[in-house]
């Protein structure tokens, strides 16, 4: 029997909040992230898929939503290191995350499917109440979503600026890349992403993550003001791991592994097999070193044993 002792790992789960709650494992980049939120008011990052984008906009979301004490440690879980250096001014804002992997065109162009997407977050807000987003306003436009919250947050908390993530933006790009109404979607998208540039004086910080750089498609007519920071070796390892965070990680849990015979064509798991199949990320000609997985390496101490994942 391949009996494994249940690590607290759970690679599916991609928030911050139930990460820390539940004491989860999580390899702290809060440092990083303070330090890359404060480089600019305008950030594209692009990751491969798994490879923890969610999980980096969802710690970004808590560290503006002025959540404390998901940082600080206690016996069960290590205070992080943005908490810990007082490496960030802990300051709420109101915060608009928007995930794009909803949208899909069905038929009728996805300009309606961004009005769900804009409906749907603004329903989430009122049932929340969070920052004084309380009344069920009507929202037509993603401009009406960010100047009614701005505007409720500012009498409710006395801040106005918004803080805006967005989740996989090229996502509806990506799905209809090859249909005949691509050109439009992009349009359309750019479009919508627009109003970021014009309300750009409500807006506190703009973070946006996806897969690919579309930088001669039109899109960034529209978001000229948005710094690709994708191959910054100064923000290399914001997500993936390091070989000396995996050595500090394997340190804390080797010993609670019980290794179970491997798959046909796997090693036994070990950090020198970690090294070898899962290794090998450079996204920038300056990185200063590759990096691993992240979902591979989860995926692995959650089996007890190596696998393509």
């Amino acid at each position: 029997m391949n009996a494994v002792p249940a690590l607290p790992v759970a690679p599916s789960v991609s928030d911050f909040r139930d990460r820390r709650q539940n004491y989860l494992l999580y390899v702290d980049k809060t440092a990083q992230i303070a330090s890359f939120l404060t480089h600019d008011r305008a950030l594209l990052f692009t990751r491969p898929r798994r490879f923890g984008k969610s999980l980096l906009l969802s710690t970004i979301e808590a560290m503006y939503g002025g959540d404390r004490e998901l940082f600080g440690g206690d016996a069960r879980r290590p205070e992080l290191s943005v908490y810990r250096k007082g490496a960030w001014h802990w300051r709420s804002h109101p915060v608009l995350r928007l995930d794009m992997l909803t949208v899909r065109d069905r038929g009728y162009g996805i300009a309606p499917a961004l009005s769900r997407l804009v409906a749907r977050t603004a329903t989430q807000l009122q049932m929340a109440g969070q920052y004084g987003y309380g009344p069920p306003d009507p929202v037509n436009s993603l401009a009406d979503l960010i100047v009614a919250l701005s505007q409720k947050s500012e009498a409710a908390t006395g801040q106005s600026r918004v803080v805006i993530l967005v989740d996989e933006y090229d996502a509806p790009i990506l799905n209809h890349m090859h249909e005949p109404r691509a050109r439009e979607v992009r349009q359309e998208l750019a479009d919508f992403y627009g109003v970021f540039k014009s309300l750009s004086s409500q807006i506190e910080v703009l973070v946006m993550t996806g897969v690919t750089r579309f930088v001669k498609t039109g899109l960034w007519s529209k978001l000229n003001q948005v710094r690709d920071q994708s191959e910054n070796p100064r923000f290399h390892d914001l997500i993936g791991f390091t070989d000396h965070e995996l050595d500090t990680l394997w340190a804390q849990v080797q010993d609670q592994i019980s290794v179970p015979p491997p798959r046909e064509g796997w090693p036994p798991l070990s950090r020198e097999a970690w090294q070898e199949w899962y290794n090998g990320y450079r996204f920038s000609p300056r990185a200063p070193q590759p990096l691993y997985n992240p979902f591979a390496i989860m995926s692995s101490l959650a089996d007890g044993e190596m696998g393509e994942y």
